[in-house]
């Protein structure tokens, strides 16, 4: 699938939810990394604030060339370019496997923007998107899903419920309170992925008081690629 045909046949799908109006975004990488790749990335919605809708997003996606991880200034867009917390701890984990952030296609569950969790419907608003991350899915072919959040409204747990045939997880202390990571496999479209399940890096550091990704998640990802 190339990508014009990716745009046309996502603007169809969301154009039948009437959804190409709404606030939000498909990728957050740019055009180029809709193709055969080790990892993809997957949070759970959009935040920050409303600007671009769907439909525009959509139109834009074919000359898209910023990775919003490396290149977007988020905290109100006072801040350097790709220095907040969370593009941080989403480039060290990437790093982490050996891979190129710029190069790695990161999307959302939900394409629909919010402030936070309370402004879509889980699962309704998945379901919705969930066949433009099939075709995704189709072209990169990842071995490895870098899910961040893992609660029960989560881009995690959607795979899990939905993907994962035996109920097999892997568990673990995230060396944060009482939060876990979680890690299982999930066949989707005949094809075997591995599924890295974070607590939300918004709130949870995989890093440790020396600055480096936790030995613990350099173990667990190392081979998943």
């Amino acid at each position: 699938m190339g990508l014009t045909r990716f745009v046309s046949d996502a603007e169809l799908l969301l154009g039948k939810a009437n959804l190409l109006s709404r606030s939000g975004a498909i990728l957050y990488s740019a055009s180029h990394t809709l193709t055969k790749s080790d990892v993809y990335i997957l949070g759970l919605n959009p935040g920050g604030t409303e600007d671009s809708s769907i439909g525009q997003d959509l139109a834009a996606l074919p000359n898209r060339t910023e990775n919003s991880y490396l290149d977007e200034s988020w905290g109100n867009r006072t801040g350097a370019a790709g220095e907040a917390p969370l593009q941080r701890r989403i480039k060290g984990l990437v790093n982490v496997v050996g891979v190129d952030l710029r190069n790695v296609c990161a999307s959302n569950l939900i394409f629909m923007r919010s402030q936070n969790d309370k402004g879509i419907e889980y699962p309704k608003d998945a379901n919705i998107c969930w066949p433009i991350h099939e075709n995704i899915l189709t072209i990169v072919q990842p071995k490895l899903i870098i899910a961040f959040g893992n609660s029960l409204r989560s881009p995690y747990r959607y795979l899990f419920d939905n993907f994962n045939s035996d109920g097999h997880e892997n568990i673990f202390e995230a060396g944060h309170g009482t939060w876990k990571c979680r890690g299982c496999e999930v066949i989707i479209s005949g094809h075997k992925i591995y599924v890295a399940g974070f607590p939300h890096l918004s709130r949870y550091s995989p890093f440790n008081k020396d600055g480096a990704i936790k030995e613990n998640l350099v173990t667990w990802l190392n081979g998943k690629i």
